[in-house]
């Protein structure tokens, strides 16, 4: 089964804060587990994360609904400097 979401967000503040945003920083911090998904404890294979077609995987210590390790694959699809990000979260290991 295939499903597809997606988060449209407004925020109002700088250009400059918005690309300094912990997106490249220490996502740990606020990526704390929500429902039956546990937190990001680290990431593996993010030499190219925050480059168009970059990618990294995020790491978790694991649940009862999900195992230990790599979680999924965290893309990036376009980045136009001081305009948008767009990126997906797929292959969810469960």
């Amino acid at each position: 089964m295939k499903v597809n979401s997606t988060v449209t967000a407004i925020f109002n503040c700088s250009l400059e804060r918005v690309f300094k945003t912990p997106i490249l920083g220490d996502t740990t911090k606020f990526l704390i587990g929500y429902g039956v998904i546990p937190p990001i404890t680290g990431f593996s294979d993010d030499a190219t994360w925050g480059k168009p077609g970059g990618h990294r995987m995020p790491l978790s210590n694991g649940n009862i609904w999900m195992p230990k390790g790599e979680m999924c694959n965290d893309k990036v699809l376009i980045r136009d400097e001081n305009k948008y990000w767009k990126w997906e979260i797929s292959d969810f290991k469960t």
